[in-house]
């Protein structure tokens, strides 16, 4: 899970922005998403949390090709 470990720390950032200007995100509506180029991993599903509520994250079915 090496990469909800920065995501996560990025949404506690975001979530100090929103407060300071006194927004408020809706969890409910908020997506996840990562772009992956191995396969295996594109098809894994994220665990990103903001103020202790799971963010959604579709799963991915198809890779990114180059």
């Amino acid at each position: 899970m090496a990469v909800e470990g920065p995501l996560s720390k990025d949404m506690t950032t975001l979530g100090e922005y929103l407060q300071t200007w006194k927004l408020k995100l809706s969890t409910t509506k908020t997506v996840s998403a990562i772009l992956q180029l191995n396969n295996k991993e594109a098809k894994r599903g994220l665990k990103i949390n903001f103020n202790n509520e799971a963010l959604l994250t579709p799963p991915s079915t198809t890779p990114c090709e180059v």
